[in-house]
């Protein structure tokens, strides 16, 4: 929209001041085309009351992806919580595995110590039967 300007008006009004016809029309019609360019209060407040609407619009799409976002960012949340749970369990599982392979492994090499220390008790007794023997057999032929 444009300011109001009497072109007319101010033509007559250049004219009194004592520019010629055609000097008062030059510059009639460069002020209209400069005043054409100008806002009216209108025009401002229109702009205002579109960018008010726009901003409302802005604002209402931020709060639904904010909304959607939030419930996405849930969605992931539950599915990590569910798959670490699954892990964790999966762990213990494991390690209860471990812990038993262990206690047998345990198990085993005690068995193993306790027959190599019973052999070795056997085997010392003989050694020294028969070193008891031998210092009988010595004694009696010395």
């Amino acid at each position: 929209m444009s300011v109001a300007f009497d072109t007319l008006s101010a033509s007559e009004e250049f004219q009194k001041a004592g520019m010629s016809h055609d000097q008062a029309k030059v510059q009639v019609s460069t002020i209209s085309k400069v005043l054409g360019s100008f806002a009216t209060q209108g025009d401002i407040k229109e702009s205002e009351t579109n960018l008010g609407v726009k901003i409302e619009k802005t604002e209402t799409l931020i709060k639904e992806v904010e909304t959607k976002l939030e419930a996405q960012i849930k969605e992931v949340e539950t599915k990590l919580e569910a798959q670490i749970k699954e892990v964790e369990t999966k762990l213990e599982g494991k390690i209860k595995n471990v812990e038993t392979q262990i206690k047998e492994v345990e198990v085993r090499l005690e068995n193993k110590i306790d027959k190599l220390s019973l052999q070795l008790t056997i085997r010392l007794g003989a050694m020294m039967a028969m070193a008891v023997g031998l210092v009988a057999a010595l004694v009696k032929f010395l």
